[in-house]
């Protein structure tokens, strides 16, 4: 391994970190009460949860390729009560971890390996993404319970 593999996998294993401790990459594990009319909540939770797994999977991947050991999964045990809250009530932590998120991909650009620069510009453009779907619903949300 060169030593600009073991500062790619130092950076990679720091992104895989961070994508364990967001509330939003564990929605499908620990499902926020949702009531039945949204059924369109459901699906973008399910979304979320499926490209989070992606990415996780992505960079778990590429450690993997780059000779290193990637970092154990972990669930936060604070996911406990989600079930009991509302997406309403939820929605602003998930943005806020989303935008925690992107601005840690960010930070980490320039890891020195051409693969990894070009995995985390991808990962970063879904996150862009899913934030202003979740943003516009956050809206849309706010709307409806005045």
């Amino acid at each position: 391994m060169t030593m600009n593999n073991e500062r790619t996998i130092q950076v990679l294993n720091g992104l895989l970190e961070a994508e364990y401790s967001t509330l939003s990459q564990h929605l499908g594990e620990c499902s926020p009460f949702l009531s039945m009319q949204t059924a369109e909540d459901a699906a973008l939770l399910q979304r979320i949860h499926a490209e989070a797994r992606r990415n996780q999977r992505e960079v778990t991947d590429l450690i993997i390729r780059l000779r290193g050991a990637p970092l154990p999964p972990r669930l936060p045990t604070e996911l406990g009560g989600v079930a009991y809250l509302t997406l309403e009530y939820l929605m602003p932590q998930i943005i806020a971890g989303l935008r925690s998120l992107i601005r840690k991909y960010e930070s980490s650009s320039g890891t020195g390996t051409a693969e990894a620069d070009a995995l985390v510009s991808r990962i970063v453009a879904r996150y862009r993404s899913q934030l202003r779907d979740l943003e516009k619903r956050h809206l849309d949300l706010a709307a409806t319970a005045r």
